[in-house]
């Protein structure tokens, strides 16, 4: 049912004292889209009954959709903004030929249901929890709007990052959006630009993270950032690489895949993996393959859903597994409560 990984730290201590939430410090969430759904049952539970019982800060790590999620927790009611985040894009439309204008404007609308009038505020006030919110600064053609240019700006990203994940510094620049200080730099030779999240720029970081190339229009003129424009943050951090064992406590991950992959341009890259020391103190939790092999169509939901379904059964599908996540929660709740499948925690490789 649940998947659970951690990291040789963190499998200590949970065997020592019980998956217990006050030993948590920080929260990840990964690109991933649609994948967010099988994940939602999860996002509930923690936000209602898990992170309440934190009494120290929490840090939250998320690009693109991670980033809008780990936005949800920091509002004044995070359940009800992760309920409205999954119904509003869980029965998303689009025309047949829908363009880059359409898709954007549509997520920004969806974006302002989520936060609503005051949402914005209440993250960047929120003295509990720490919001790190990823998007990529572009350079040279893949910070062009032309499809063109903007294509051979991904090619040539993808052409040098499989020689070096550093060569991404030719093209990018991560930027992080953070609330209070930022608690943790990456230091994988990226440059890192930082930026203080407040309301007025709230929603353009988080429109940003999620801006996918080719998809949607990057973000430009953000206040208090660089000029530039700025993409989806899954582009330097897909499913992060970054020293998490730094921060005090341990920290945890709720995932679609029981693997990680740095960045997006590394899905392709066998050999690209993750700094495994930087990951002793994780706690890793995603749907075992069992619980998805009994999804509909025998997998988690992904954006070419948008045109390889009708709509009617793309939603029927999407409103399934939001459902079937729940069994997700239930399985968390009972190592949390119970103790129950603690010794089937398996080591974070």
């Amino acid at each position: 049912m649940l998947t659970v990984r951690a990291g040789t730290h963190a499998l200590k201590r949970i065997r020592s004292e019980g998956f217990q939430p006050e030993l948590f410090r920080a929260m990840i969430g990964a690109s991933g889209g649609p994948k967010w759904f099988v994940l939602y049952g999860l996002d509930r539970y923690l936000a209602d009954s898990f992170l309440p019982r934190i009494q120290t800060p929490i840090a939250t790590f998320g690009s693109s959709a991670g980033a809008w999620r780990m936005a949800c927790h920091a509002t004044r009611d995070p359940v009800a903004a992760i309920d409205r985040l999954a119904d509003h894009y869980s029965h998303e439309t689009y025309t047949e030929k829908a363009d880059r204008e359409e898709i954007t404007d549509k997520a920004r609308i969806m974006l302002d249901y989520v936060l609503g009038s005051s949402g914005a505020a209440e993250i960047a006030d929120n003295p509990r929890f720490r919001t790190h919110l990823i998007a990529a600064r572009c350079r040279g053609p893949l910070a062009s709007e032309n499809r063109f240019l903007q294509g051979l700006g991904l090619a040539g990203t993808a052409l040098t990052n499989a020689i070096s994940r550093k060569a991404l510094a030719l093209w990018m620049e991560r930027t992080i959006f953070h609330t209070q200080h930022p608690c943790m730099f990456p230091d994988d030779g990226l440059p890192n630009q930082t930026v203080d999240l407040n309301k007025d720029n709230m929603q353009q970081a988080l429109m940003a993270s999620g801006a996918i190339p080719l998809v949607l229009y990057g973000q430009r003129r953000i206040p208090g950032a660089r000029t530039g424009c700025y993409r989806d943050g899954g582009l330097t951090d897909y499913h992060f690489d970054a020293p998490f064992s730094r921060l005090s406590g341990l920290v945890l991950y709720p995932h679609f895949y029981d693997h990680l992959i740095p960045g997006w341009f590394d899905k392709g890259l066998p050999y690209r993996r993750i700094h495994r020391r930087w990951f002793d103190n994780v706690v890793l939790l995603s749907p075992s393959d069992a619980f998805v092999r009994q999804l509909p169509f025998r997998k988690i939901p992904d954006r070419k859903d948008f045109t390889r379904m009708g709509v009617k059964e793309r939603v029927n599908y999407w409103q399934k597994v939001l459902g079937e996540s729940e069994r997700l929660a239930e399985a968390l709740d009972a190592m949390v409560e119970r103790g129950q499948g603690i010794d089937n925690i398996q080591p974070l490789e």
